[in-house]
């Protein structure tokens, strides 16, 4: 017998034994099956596409609220790589010296063109991944341009109250004083960004997932990518930190480079979580994970 014979059916024994061995399998199945990682290479393109954009637009607007830029870099520093922070530092102090309604403006159509398709290439894979297109022609684009326009609104909105939310914050500590409330303002406004993060992944799975009677659960996987992107970011700036030869190598493109290769880790991450929805609900209805796709998508 050959040896990837054998290997098969003692993989085949662990997962009827062993139920988490048997959907971890599951998942790497569809993952390499269905080509995520090449579709999430699409999707860090987009997303690199309407990082500076989106920057422009809300740094613009953070503007009229009288904010300086050290508040925001601050802010930032708090969740997303320090490396990465070295790119956008001068960037934000740049765009808050030379604010223009001009810039804004730029900044929001630009904003809103790269991450609705961004959120079309989501769709594709999505179509990908449960063998069938969740939405075709004008309401292909229509959910894209909403989705994008209500992405830009949150990110928006979190900043806001991240940054000037202490009045709140107080309200909300003297009214619940008998609650066990963090007294450090920073676990709070990372309570908050999560939720925030949970609800967009929510609604993001929610949206481009297929439309029928039984719809897949949605909530059990943004959980988890939720956790997963905050720890992929912690250990991705560890790992950053003590390759010390980026700099060597990329000169002064090492930014970018670091940039491009967290968010190629965000982009597989995201696409994952629609992964684990599709093998909890396959598995969930008792059906097969693996299948052709339909030949018409």
């Amino acid at each position: 017998m050959a040896l990837e014979e054998k290997l098969y059916q003692y993989l085949d024994r662990l997962k009827v034994r062993y139920p988490l061995v048997a959907f971890i399998v599951d998942v790497i199945e569809v993952y390499l099956d269905r080509r995520v990682s090449r579709s999430s290479a699409e999707l860090a393109y987009y997303l690199l596409l309407s990082v500076f954009p989106m920057l422009i637009m809300v740094i613009s607007a953070l503007g009229w609220l009288h904010l300086d830029a050290n508040s925001v870099i601050s802010f930032l520093k708090t969740v997303l790589p320090a490396q990465i922070m070295d790119l956008f530092s001068d960037y934000i102090s740049y765009v808050f010296t030379h604010q223009s309604s001009g810039l804004f403006l730029a900044g929001l159509i630009m904003s809103i063109t790269a991450s609705s398709a961004g959120f079309r290439s989501l769709m594709s894979i999505s179509a990908e991944i449960y063998g069938r297109r969740t939405f075709r022609g004008v309401w292909y684009l229509l959910p894209s341009l909403i989705f994008s326009v209500l992405l830009l609104v949150m990110v928006y909105g979190s900043i806001v109250v991240v940054l000037t939310g202490n009045w709140f914050f107080n309200w909300f500590r003297t009214q619940f004083s008998m609650l066990p409330l963090p007294k450090n303002l920073r676990w709070i406004r990372l309570m908050i960004l999560f939720g925030i993060a949970l609800l967009v992944l929510a609604l993001l799975y929610r949206v481009t997932a297929p439309w029928s009677h039984q719809r897949p659960p949605v909530l059990k996987g943004a959980f988890f990518i939720s956790i997963l992107l905050a720890a992929a970011s912690g250990l991705f700036s560890v790992f950053i930190s003590l390759s010390t030869r980026y700099s060597t190598v990329y000169g002064s493109l090492a930014s970018v480079i670091i940039l491009m290769l967290w968010l190629y880790l965000c982009g597989n991450i995201v696409n994952l979580g629609n992964v684990l929805n599709y093998v909890w609900w396959r598995r969930k209805q008792g059906l097969p994970v693996r299948f052709l796709l339909e030949k018409q998508l």
